[in-house]
């Protein structure tokens, strides 16, 4: 049975203003949407994935190797 789960991107503006982006279709779609933010603005905002498992949310963080290109996702 598969686990239905539903992707999210946490951002905070500058670390001071919380918002939620997406709802994406995997994961990858929604590390390439955060390695598209850090690319454009830097570390200036906070990235946190969020994960809407079987209607639980989990946040958990990116990894530094994730937007510089030296590895792969873990989730």
């Amino acid at each position: 049975m598969k686990v239905k789960t539903e992707y999210y991107l946490i951002r905070i503006l500058g670390d001071t203003n919380p918002y939620i982006e997406g709802q994406y279709n995997s994961d990858e779609e929604r590390l390439k949407e955060a390695q598209e933010i850090r690319k454009d603005n830097g570390d200036h905002d906070g990235l946190y994935r969020l994960n809407i498992v079987e209607g639980k949310p989990e946040i958990s963080c990116f990894f530094v190797n994730e937007f510089d290109g030296s590895g792969k996702s873990e989730y």
